[in-house]
């Protein structure tokens, strides 16, 4: 006989909750911190990633997603989630630095950058 629990949250504890993982997903857009996670074989747990997929899954809705200031996070989580290969190669030092160079690369083909060399040319 299954019995239907409810948890009930105090709206400070859901505040606290609601900060603790939008600093999580935040950190996920560090390359060396998704490595590190890879290295102590977090990506190899179960329960991680199922955590993994509900973080996914709540930020990625329009009502938390507006308040993510780095959505490359929810890029890693995404493919850390979907991903195999990418999980596994997460560990890498290598592959953690080259993904960061190209992410970077990425970033300085589509910033215009003129208006801010015109500022240091004053």
């Amino acid at each position: 006989m299954a019995t239907d629990v409810t948890i009930t949250e105090s709206p400070e504890a859901g505040e606290t909750r609601f900060k603790i993982e939008l600093e999580f997903v935040q950190l996920l857009a560090d390359m060396t911190y998704v490595q590190f996670l890879g290295s102590q074989g977090f990506l190899n747990k179960p329960a991680f990633m199922r955590y993994l997929e509900y973080l996914l899954k709540t930020w990625s809705a329009p009502a938390y997603f507006e308040y993510v200031r780095f959505p490359l996070g929810l890029t890693h989580l995404r493919l850390l989630t979907q991903d195999s290969s990418f999980r596994e190669a997460a560990a890498s030092a290598e592959f953690a630095g080259a993904v960061r160079k190209a992410e970077y690369e990425s970033w300085l083909a589509r910033a215009d950058l003129a208006p801010v060399l015109r500022s240091l040319e004053r």
